[in-house]
């Protein structure tokens, strides 16, 4: 990693916990002065520094530079003057500079509150806890900066009427939730790299990836689930550089070429796998890290254990009985039975409507169609899987697929 990165996620997370620490101090409904204050901070501490390097205690420094400014401009206003500048705030030093303190876990706390939409969640999640711009958020979310810009508005402005600690539940709820964001934002990301294919969709899964990292090794939030999630992150993410061909289309997994698939991702994914392996209960996190670890550590020649994978859908599905459960399950009866089966499967599917403007479904069906031989079929699902996509490394792949299809059917 180099000094630029390596600055660039120091600053991140130091500006993270000096926010959770301004908040605790000034209070919610004063987010915006204390993001302002936190960013002037920085701006003096690098011209401050650059010269000498920075102080020993540099997390006091920068504390009372922040509480300082933020005292000056309350004093300004005059709302607040009974706190000398003077006084230092406290600024634990964690064993591990990866792990949450229990001032960032309240600021995460407010980021997950269920008051919010799941995209608020997230856009509020990388602002504050990720140490986000505007901009930088934009880009990860494929959205217009001031559409990100409006919504921060609009979000601060909801969390000023709640009671953060009456709304939350116990403290299980709470880490849930702090998962369920985590997991949003890294399919949020994972989707949208194949759309754009950009540098941004990859950070947002490394952020997220980041976080739970720091969720994991956090002694309050440190639980198998947490393990279970972080290992589905790095085993979903092992491929993400081999999932598109240079044309930006989509590859499916037996066309991806596995030397390419990042080995230390894969490791870190089964040891945390491993990890969450504690305890009695499974959750949906579990099961996902097991497919995808089937995935990621199958024989390239043989691939995957169809039958383990099959297994693991099952409980899923007993866990989770949603249709996109259902799909992807048919799919690995396929695989394992044959192509009638899954298509009796998929038809099933189809015929509920629920995932009727679901691509995959078709794509799906166009895939089985083919395998038995229905190929006027086959084309026709996958004209239509094409008409449902929004994604154009899905669409490149489907197009590519379809004139396949094409090229056969010419041929006969």
């Amino acid at each position: 990693m180099n000094i630029e990165a390596e600055w660039n996620i120091s600053f991140r997370l130091e500006a993270s916990r000096l926010t959770a620490m301004m908040v605790r101090q000034f209070g919610l409904p004063r987010l915006d002065l204390i993001e302002d204050a936190v960013q002037e901070t920085f701006i003096r501490a690098l011209k401050a520094w650059k010269t000498d390097g920075p102080p020993e205690n540099h997390r006091s420094w920068l504390a009372l530079v922040a509480k300082r400014i933020v005292i000056d401009r309350l004093r300004r206003d005059r709302i607040y003057t009974a706190l000398p500048a003077e006084e230092l705030l406290p600024c634990p030093e964690p064993a591990d500079r990866l792990a949450f303190d229990e001032d960032e876990l309240s600021l995460f706390r407010l980021c997950c509150h269920p008051s919010l939409s799941p995209t608020s969640q997230i856009i509020l999640t990388l602002r504050e806890v990720g140490g986000f711009t505007t901009r930088e958020i934009a880009a990860c979310l494929l959205t217009a900066e001031s559409t990100i810009a409006q919504r921060l508005v609009r979000t601060k402005r909801t969390l000023r009427t709640i009671d953060p600690d009456k709304e939350l539940g116990d403290e299980t709820q709470k880490i849930e939730s702090f998962r369920r964001v985590l997991y949003l934002m890294f399919n949020r990301g994972y989707s949208f790299q194949t759309e754009s294919g950009s540098a941004e969709a990859i950070e947002l899964c490394d952020q997220a990836i980041s976080l739970t990292l720091r969720l994991s090794r956090s002694a309050a939030t440190s639980r198998p689930a947490t393990h279970a999630l972080l290992a589905l992150m790095y085993l979903q993410s092992s491929r993400i550089n081999s999932r598109l061909d240079p044309t930006g289309a989509c590859l499916r997994l037996e066309e991806q070429d596995s030397k390419n698939w990042d080995q230390t991702r894969i490791a870190l994914g089964v040891q945390a796998l491993g990890a969450a392996s504690e305890g009695d209960k499974m959750t949906s996190y579990h099961l996902e890290a097991a497919i995808a670890a089937e995935y990621a550590t199958c024989d390239p020649i043989i691939g995957p254990d169809w039958s383990r994978i099959l297994t693991h859908y099952d409980d899923l599905l007993n866990l989770y009985p949603t249709e996109v459960v259902r799909l992807n399950r048919a799919i690995v009866v396929g695989m394992i039975q044959g192509p009638e089966a899954a298509l009796a499967l998929l038809d099933k599917i189809r015929t509920r409507g629920r995932l009727s403007g679901y691509h995959h479904l078709e794509s799906a069906r166009a895939f089985f169609l083919e395998r038995s031989a229905r190929k006027e079929e086959s084309k026709t699902a996958l004209h239509q899987a094409l008409l449902l996509a929004t994604h154009e490394g899905d669409r490149k792949l489907l197009q590519r697929r379809l004139q396949a299809v094409s090229v056969d059917l010419n041929m006969n």
